[in-house]
């Protein structure tokens, strides 16, 4: 895909916390910064926070010709609104946020799903095959999919909300930002989770970091909640491959660094669930970390400033 010859800012914008860099058409990160997502003062805060961020990247030297965002969604990509994001826990949508940023900055403003942003940065510099799937574990689920080298949409300009798949409806131990209880998201996001352990083995200042080093140490609890989370991650790829699939799937997010205590295990149960596929049809798609580590949905969304 054709790029201009001029810098871009790619923002990936989550839950817990804003990543933005300035990018150059090749792709080269000139600068970068991170942190906390402003969300307690609603779409004004959290405008204040990405104007700033914008403008301390840029320079006399270095001006930005573009933005692109990679959001948590629900969103709509093409009129550029924040509908309804699970984990902003906001009132007030939609928001214009493209439209009111690209007003603020004198520049324009395209707005993706995060997962999609993720996705195609992984086609432009991660070495994705072109029929993959990439699953961001953080605040929420993530799903962005290319088949045969295009980015997959749902209809009406929404992306697929693939961590809203129901996996154990109505569990009251799941309870989802959507309002639903079982939905993927609410077991297989890393916040998630981690809010799921520390219920159900009755503790408190239970973290991501802790859960896993107390998984490597042997913790039986710990452990056999990784069991669990290796069951449902398996029937959440086995739903993936027989939609997308996949040649790949491709783990980012924080959360990613939990993958040696549930991959190999989810690995073995999916090609269990797709015994009788493997048969005929060479489908069990490799599962591998992303190669380009967290900033993945920063060049994601360079990378969609680049392209329009």
């Amino acid at each position: 895909m054709k790029k201009k010859g001029k810098y871009v800012i790619g923002i990936d914008l989550g839950g817990t916390k804003v990543a933005a860099a300035l990018v150059t058409p090749a792709g080269k990160i000139l600068a970068e910064q991170k942190a906390p997502t402003h969300l307690k003062d609603g779409w004004p805060g959290l405008k204040r926070q990405l104007l700033e961020l914008c403008r301390g990247l840029q320079s006399a030297k270095y001006k930005a010709a573009a933005v692109g965002v990679g959001s948590a969604g629900p969103l709509h990509s093409p009129s550029g609104k924040l509908l309804d994001p699970t984990n902003f826990g906001w009132k007030a949508a939609p928001v214009s946020l493209a439209r009111e940023l690209s007003q603020a900055l004198k520049v324009p403003v395209h707005l993706e799903n995060d997962a999609a942003a993720a996705v195609l940065a992984e086609r432009w510099k991660g070495g994705a095959r072109k029929n993959s799937a990439v699953l961001t574990l953080g605040t929420g689920l993530g799903l962005g999919v290319v088949c045969d080298g295009e980015l997959v949409r749902g209809g009406r300009g929404l992306h697929p909300e693939g961590g809203h798949v129901l996996l154990r409806p109505g569990d009251p131990s799941a309870p989802c930002g959507c309002g639903n209880f079982g939905c993927a998201e609410a077991y297989l996001a890393g916040a998630r989770f981690t809010e799921r352990a520390a219920v159900l083995i009755g503790e408190r200042d239970v973290t991501g970091e802790r859960l896993v080093a107390r998984a490597a140490a042997g913790d039986v609890k710990v452990k056999a909640l990784f069991a669990d989370y290796s069951e449902l991650m398996a029937a959440y790829l086995q739903d993936l491959v027989v939609l997308y699939y996949p040649e790949e799937v491709i783990f980012t997010g924080s959360f990613a660094a939990a993958l040696p205590h549930f991959l190999p295990a989810t690995a073995l149960r999916l090609k269990e669930l797709l015994l009788r596929r493997l048969k005929t049809i060479p489908l069990l798609p490799k599962l591998r970390v992303s190669r380009l580590g967290n900033r993945a949905g920063v060049l994601g969304s360079a990378f969609l400033a680049l392209s329009r």
